[in-house]
């Protein structure tokens, strides 16, 4: 039986490297990564700027944040943070999603049961998914009621995996189905939610043991971390999203599979953590690594010393077009740090920012970040920063609307 904090416990992958493509030809075995990565500049941001309560924001849209409450919303026009959604035992904020145009927000409702073995697991269920509009009145706009009752998603805890996951109106639905008497989960699966009409579409009779996914920005594939139950392989698999056919399976020598961050903006590939062990098992090292559509080994972005390693996810990475922006640990000043990469120039510097979480602008010129309990605005360019006097948690996102 799986739980929460499994979903982090990597497994060490011990078959040769390998690239299986199930439409096209196999692709060759990828060549050694560069250890040095990219190179790094320090470019340390000092000036800033506290706002009182009551000033101008220096944005625009909207910045979603995630707290113990509930989620917020910072919308520009407003002034003042609300809350969208609440958290509690009967709906998971945690696991929920902001539409692409920032206008709804999803979750799943049901229940939570506790301790609910020897090593004292808690099983998320649910069997509905409430669609929250964004508004500064925000209003349940719909209650999708889930049939298959006994359903086990992980990501409350820490937001380690996301259930939900948008498609233009459509939300795709990783959960697990457990049996109600044994406890037992028996496959993980894939599923389309139209928010608008309810309609439920299942997409898959089970591809074994889902962990995390990512959808392409194009919306035609997805990047699954999975292991297989038998093998307890763990492996990077990709998937046509129209017909959930598989496209490759990779898996490399000597290496442990961290965490998928994020596709390319253009779709042609995706951003991945992983760790290199020695052949005893021993962690040698972590590096983030730039890999292809059809998931072969491009280029090391960042090496990591595997004491300063935090797992990146949503909340503590971001990319668009242009740069892409996440924390590291610094051993030093026990605390992480946040940067900035170039991806066309491959240069990533080091703002010297303690933070905790992050996100984009859409226009990519600015970034909101959490520091010292506040969010922070920093302007790329002219590198100046302005405080938002809110404790308003964790961003999540930042969206137009």
């Amino acid at each position: 039986m799986k739980s929460l904090n499994l979903l982090i416990v990597t497994l060490i992958l011990i078959f040769p490297a390998l690239a299986l493509s199930a439409q096209e030809s196999t692709p060759e075995a990828t060549t050694e990564p560069t250890p040095e990565g990219w190179p790094i500049v320090e470019r340390c941001i000092t000036e800033s700027t506290i706002l009182d309560v009551g000033d101008e924001w220096p944005f625009e849209g909207s910045i979603f944040t995630t707290s113990e409450q509930g989620v917020r919303v910072l919308h520009a026009d407003i002034g003042i943070p609300y809350f969208v959604a609440f958290n509690n035992f009967e709906q998971f904020t945690d696991a929920g999603a902001v539409s692409p145009d920032g206008t709804m927000f999803a979750l799943p409702g049901g229940t939570v049961d506790k301790c609910s073995n020897m090593m004292c697991d808690d099983y998320y269920f649910f069997n509905e998914i409430r669609v929250y509009s964004t508004d500064p009145n925000p209003e349940l706009l719909n209650t999708i009621e889930w049939n298959d009752r006994m359903a086990f998603f992980g990501g409350v805890a820490g937001a380690s995996q996301y259930p939900l996951n948008w498609l233009e109106e459509e939300i795709l639905s990783n959960y697990w189905r457990i049996q109600s008497t044994t406890w037992e989960e028996t496959n993980s699966y894939l599923t389309k939610i139209n928010v608008i009409s309810g309609e439920i579409s299942p997409l898959n009779v089970g591809i074994p043991d889902i962990q995390e996914l990512e959808v392409s920005f194009d919306q035609t594939r997805i990047v699954v971390r999975q292991s297989d139950p038998i093998t307890q392989m763990a492996t990077w698999s990709i998937y046509s999203l129209e017909n959930i056919n598989l496209l490759s399976l990779l898996s490399m020598p000597n290496q442990q599979f961290r965490g998928v961050l994020s596709w390319l903006p253009d779709s042609s590939g995706f951003l991945g953590a992983i760790r290199y062990v020695s052949e005893n098992g021993e962690p040698i090292r972590e590096e983030t690594a730039l890999f292809s559509r059809d998931g072969l080994y491009n280029e090391q972005v960042t090496p990591f010393i595997i004491s300063d390693y935090r797992p990146l996810n949503r909340q503590t990475f971001d990319i668009n077009s242009a740069q892409m922006a996440f924390l590291l640990y610094d051993t030093e000043r026990r605390d992480q740090i946040l940067y900035l990469a170039d991806l066309s120039r491959h240069q990533i510097t080091n703002t010297c920012l303690a933070a905790s979480s992050l996100a984009l602008s859409p226009t990519g010129q600015e970034i909101a970040f959490t520091g010292d309990n506040f969010i922070s605005i920093l302007d790329i360019e002219d590198e100046k920063i302005h405080v938002i006097p809110y404790e308003v948690g964790s961003i999540i996102s930042w969206r137009e609307g």
